[in-house]
Order: C-alpha cells, then structure tokens, then sequence
C-alpha cells in the first residue's frame, strides 16, 4: 500500500484523502487475503523514509479512521451526531452514518468494515468514535429511545412531549 500524506494534506480532497488512496488499492482484496495473521498490506509512506516493521501498518489504519472524520478529507461517510453539532446532550463527540447515503457509497462503507475487522484482529484500536445506536444495529440489537437521545437529544425530547401529549389526549 503507498500512501502520499503530503498529498491529503497540501492538495486536500475527498480523491486524495488516506482512505481514498488506501481504497484504490486494497478494496479488490477479499476475506481470504483479510483474514491473514500476518499483515494483510505492506506500506509504504512515499517521500518519508518509514520502513514497514508494523508502525507505519498500524499508521495507515489510524489515518484512514481519521479521514473519515475530518472535515478537510471530503469523505462525508460519517457525520457529527445531532448531540454534537448541538452540543447537548451526553456523547457529543459521536460520529453516525450520512442518513441517506447514497447506494453508490456502499462499496466504501463495506471498506470501513474490512478496516475495522483488521484492526480487531491485528489488536489496532480504530478511532472511530461512531455512536452506540450504529453498533447496536450492527449487531442486531434492539435500539431503545435512550440510544437515540445519546445521539439526538433535542429530537428525543420531542418525540417525548409528542407522546405525552397523545396520552394526556387519550385520558382526557
């Protein structure tokens, strides 16, 4: 894997972010070259001189995670929760998905999930700070009004008046 870093970050754009450079090369690969114990990809940083002893693999999926995040890469995959933007509520620091990505985008966000999967199995933290409601979906679990105030508070508190209101119309 070569990534240019002076590139992402003098000649900023969404084809010249890490995870871009990083998705041209390894999105062919499959589960088979993913699952390896050993490093699935070499890197190599161009113009730095950064031998690959597992630093600069390590590096590569920390930056790509940061690309995803950063409002200078262009990638727009994940977004600030409400709670974030707002700065309200608990987890104002969350990232979720773009609600309604496009489906032309979901050859990226499987690319996430690849990344991820190697992370975990190579013991790499990813700094992902995406919401609980996004794992909790992943994983099949039943999401609660609770999960979505952790992401939308003001939203939650509406939908909350709303409801009591309906009951207090029914008792009336």
């Amino acid at each position: 894997l070569k990534l240019n870093r002076w590139l992402s970050t003098n000649v900023p754009s969404k084809e010249n972010s890490i995870f871009m450079q990083a998705f041209r090369q390894l999105n062919t690969l499959g589960a088979q070259e993913l699952s390896t114990r050993s490093r699935p990809w070499h890197v190599i940083f161009e113009g730095e001189a950064a031998e690959d002893a597992g630093g600069p693999f390590r590096s590569s999926l920390m930056f790509v995670c940061d690309d995803l995040t950063s409002k200078d890469s262009d990638i727009q995959l994940l977004v600030p929760t409400r709670n974030h933007q707002y700065k309200v509520g608990e987890q104002r620091g969350k990232y979720t998905l773009l609600p309604g990505l496009p489906l032309q985008e979901s050859e990226h966000i499987e690319f996430i999930g690849k990344l991820l999967g190697v992370g975990l199995r190579h013991q790499i933290s990813c700094p992902l700070n995406i919401t609980s409601t996004f794992w909790k979906h992943l994983t099949g679990e039943t999401l609660k009004m609770c999960d979505v105030q952790l992401m939308d508070e003001n939203s939650t508190s509406f939908i909350e008046g709303l409801d009591i209101g309906h009951r207090n119309e029914n008792n009336g």
